[in-house]
């Protein structure tokens, strides 16, 4: 599966300058090379899912006609999934570093994921995420760690863009949210009242 045109070459005899190439029946964009060779181009969108196409070339009257059928496999792409598809992190002021949260990365597709890397793009606020490791294999975990510093209240927004070469919408963004609420003075408890 693919994101991107196919160019497709056919190696074969007897092709002619108006030979076109079918693709499951559908005529596709057909350069004419040679007499032993044809190149096409077959649409990302014939490419969306795993499955398996028959590839013919027709050569037109007088004569010509239609070719045997050929097998061309569709390989369904990685796709790299996100788990959670969000993270959001509550503190209040003078309350601390909220606790690291992880998220899972996997391949939700076929084929090899590889290595896959990451990208803060921050919102609002500056250099309040840590994201660990730099890079992982998937499956695999990063660890996103906040630091409230010297953050006043208010709320905070991220984008951690996760990116695995050769992936099906590539890269995913994951948004990361920061809330710092004011400290707020628990109500009086436990009065007691004496007469002096």
């Amino acid at each position: 599966a693919g994101a991107i045109d196919l160019a497709l070459v056919l190696s074969g005899r007897n092709f002619v300058a108006t030979s076109v190439v079918r693709w499951n029946g559908s005529a596709r964009e057909t350069e004419f090379v040679s007499a032993t060779e044809l190149r096409a181009t077959i649409p990302a969108s014939d490419l969306d899912a795993a499955a398996s196409a028959a590839v013919t070339v027709v050569n037109p009257p007088p004569g010509g006609g239609e070719s045997a059928a050929r097998t061309f496999t569709i390989e369904a792409a990685p796709v790299l999934v996100l788990d959670p598809v969000s993270i959001d992190f509550f503190t209040t002021r003078g309350g601390g570093n909220p606790a690291p949260q992880t998220v899972n990365v996997s391949n939700g597709g076929s084929g090899s994921l590889g290595t896959v890397s990451f990208e803060i793009v921050y919102l609002s606020g500056r250099a309040w995420l840590q994201v660990t490791p730099e890079t992982v294999t998937a499956p695999g975990a990063f660890t996103l760690t906040p630091s409230v510093g010297q953050l006043t209240p208010g709320s905070y927004e991220a984008e951690v863009r996760f990116a695995a070469s050769g992936a099906s919408g590539d890269p995913q963004a994951l948004p990361v949210t920061l809330t710092i609420e004011e400290t707020v003075p628990a109500p009086p408890s436990q009065l007691a009242i004496a007469r002096t």
